[in-house]
């Protein structure tokens, strides 16, 4: 839990505007056109695109989130230690995505497509297994030299292979990759309000069902977390 620390020294966390996380998956830096990529994403962030904060999870067969921790079935003899625990804001800034983003390579007339797909399928069963009890959502992107186009066959033989909706499923060519980056992240963006939405939700169902008069130091903690994922949301005026 948040220790004492000198009056003039706060937390990083604390002093870091709170943004939601976006983590872009199998961006490989030694890669010229995935290195493109993660650059547009994250140079020159002006105040005409959506506020976000980017990660990039490398390549790695270890991929893995905090831990979702078991639901109390009663907080009636429950004592906190503390308003808020230490690593709670962390976290949510830099550990737990609201959207996971997987790259990948493919035009719709690959030769490799099945195969591909199949790869594809493989990481997103990863990554579900990794989130598994989070509202993480989660979108693949196909990285294309041009913009293919895909028989309907294809596209519905490829969302079934992943286990992914269709409209999880986004085309973006290399070409004119500013303006395919800023139209997706009004979609990412758009997603991410959702699941902050469903995180307060949550988090509100908790603090409903706690007795004021006894539960006093945990109502207080549900009301900051409430009012710190409002942030997250860029809605000041619920975050009051």
């Amino acid at each position: 839990f948040i220790a004492m620390l000198d009056a003039d020294t706060f937390p990083v966390e604390i002093l870091r505007t709170p943004q939601p996380l976006i983590a872009l998956s199998w961006l490989e830096q030694n890669k010229a056109a995935h290195r493109r990529v993660w650059e547009v994403f994250t140079s020159n962030r002006g105040l005409d695109r959506h506020s976000l904060h980017f990660i990039n999870l490398l390549q790695d067969s270890s991929v893995a989130f905090p831990p979702v921790k078991a639901k109390k079935s009663s907080y009636e003899w429950y004592v906190p230690k503390g308003v808020i625990k230490k690593d709670w804001i962390h976290k949510h800034q830099n550990l737990i995505p609201s959207v996971l983003v997987l790259f990948q390579e493919l035009n719709w007339n690959d030769g490799e497509l099945a195969e591909k797909a199949r790869q594809c399928a493989e990481r997103v069963k990863q990554i579900k297994g990794a989130l598994q009890g989070r509202g993480t959502k989660i979108c693949v992107v196909l990285l294309q030299d041009d913009i293919s186009h895909g028989y309907t066959d294809s596209v519905t033989n490829f969302c079934t292979e992943c286990e992914i909706s269709p409209r999880s499923l986004f085309v973006i060519g290399t070409k004119d990759l500013l303006s395919a980056v800023i139209r997706l992240e009004a979609t990412l963006h758009e997603l991410s309000q959702n699941y902050y939405h469903l995180e307060i939700k949550n988090v509100r169902s908790h603090k409903d069902a706690l007795n004021k008069s006894s539960h006093m130091i945990l109502m207080i903690r549900h009301m900051f977390k409430i009012g710190y994922l409002n942030e997250m949301k860029s809605d000041l005026h619920s975050a009051q």
